[in-house]
C-alpha cells in the first residue's frame, strides 16, 4: 500500500473535497493506513505533514488503530499532538503475528486509547474484521469483539 503523487498535492486534493462537504453540512474524514506513518527519504512523516497543514473545519480524521499500531505509532501520542483531530476509530487488532484478531483479542492497548477518546475528539467507531484465522467464522469474531469492547467501556 501507498501513495503516488505529492503530500502537497493530496493536502489540495482533500482541502477542495473537505470545503465541498463542508458546503453540504457534511464532514470529510481521512482514513490511515500503516504508510502515512512511515518517514521518507527526509525524515518526512504524512500523517503529521496532513494534520498540521490542514484546517479541522474542513478535514478531520478517521484513525485506523490496526494500521497505525502496525506502523509503530502510538496512537496516544497522536491524542496529545493533534488533540480533537480524531472523529472516529476504525477499530480492529492485530495478535502477535500482525494478523487481524478480534477487538481486544490482539495486542493493541484499547483500554488506553478508550480513555484518551475524549482528547482524540472521537464522537464514532466502527468495527472491522478484515480476515479470520483458525477457522474463527466472521461473525463469531464480530461477537467476541463487540462482548470486548462493551467491557472496555465502549458503548
Amino acid at each position: 500500500m501507498g501513495m503516488k503523487g505529492s503530500a502537497d498535492k493530496l493536502l489540495e486534493i482533500l482541502t477542495i473535497i473537505g470545503k465541498k462537504c463542508n458546503a453540504q453540512g457534511l464532514r470529510l474524514l481521512y482514513h490511515n493506513h500503516d504508510f502515512e506513518f512511515s518517514k521518507d527519504e527526509n525524515g518526512f512523516v504524512l500523517m503529521d505533514y496532513l494534520l498540521e497543514n490542514t484546517d479541522p473545519k474542513f478535514v478531520n480524521f478517521q484513525l485506523d488503530l490496526y494500521w497505525t499500531t502496525k506502523a509503530g505509532a502510538d496512537p496516544l501520542v497522536y491524542f496529545d499532538r493533534y488533540p480533537g483531530r480524531f472523529n472516529s476509530f476504525h477499530v480492529k487488532d492485530r495478535d502477535s503475528q500482525g494478523r487481524f484478531s478480534p477487538v481486544g483479542a490482539g495486542e493493541i492497548d484499547f483500554k488506553s486509547i478508550i480513555l484518551e477518546k475524549e482528547k482524540a475528539g472521537m464522537q464514532y467507531y466502527f468495527v472491522e474484521q478484515d480476515r479470520t484465522f483458525d477457522g474463527m467464522q466472521p461473525l463469531e469474531a464480530l461477537k467476541i469483539s463487540h462482548g470486548n469492547l462493551k467491557a472496555l467501556g465502549f458503548e
